[in-house]
């Protein structure tokens, strides 16, 4: 971001113009997005941004105002989904104060891991009746944020009819990112001669 200054003096009554200003040699174009895929929180070094006085060449003084306040080229953790706000002043004698501003945005781009689905399964119904009560280990779940929600849509224990059942368990972390896993768990009745109790 730039801002010019325009100074103009008269010499001998013609209008002579000098352009003069403070330029900043390094500030973004545009705003900054970091889509972190790693561990948070993530460490972002604060810039150090620099300008100069266009006409001279001279540096210019450069503070960051923004909040909090942080200091230029230091190392700064930030959490998922951060949208702060960077300002940055430059002065010099006899010129026009400018700024550098613009937004850091740290997203969490990265889908959470769902570990020990478990494999299809087939089971016979309870003795004498028309259902199964069934239950299995249930699979655990990591995420690069630290924090992730774990649901599934059947619980283990559950009773359970004749024929084929879906089970989907479902992580989803602070971001919205998910991961799936499903199984299906198959519910067969006894054979008759069970059911008869023949031998």
């Amino acid at each position: 971001m730039k801002m010019l200054v325009i100074q103009y003096t008269v010499l001998f009554g013609l209008l002579s113009f000098t352009y003069s200003a403070i330029i900043f040699d390094n500030c973004p174009e545009d705003d900054v997005v970091v889509n972190n895929t790693d561990e948070f929180p993530y460490v972002y070094t604060i810039p150090v941004i620099t300008a100069t006085v266009n006409s001279t060449g001279v540096a210019a003084a450069v503070n960051l105002t923004s909040l909090p306040s942080y200091t230029l080229g230091d190392n700064v953790s930030f959490p998922a989904d951060t949208a702060d706000i960077f300002e940055y002043t430059a002065t010099a004698s006899g010129e026009e104060t400018i700024f550098c501003i613009f937004i850091l945005y740290i997203y969490d781009t990265a889908d959470p891991n769902i570990y020990d689905c478990p494999h299809d399964t087939t089971v016979n119904t309870t003795f004498r009746l028309p259902t199964a009560n069934v239950s299995w280990n249930e699979p655990f779940a990591e995420d690069n944020s630290g924090t992730v929600n774990l649901t599934v849509d059947i619980e283990p224990a559950s009773i359970f009819q004749i024929g084929d059942t879906l089970v989907t368990y479902i992580a989803e972390d602070p971001s919205g990112n998910t991961d799936m896993c499903s199984f299906t768990l198959t519910v067969q009745g006894f054979p008759i001669s069970d059911r008869i109790g023949v031998q």
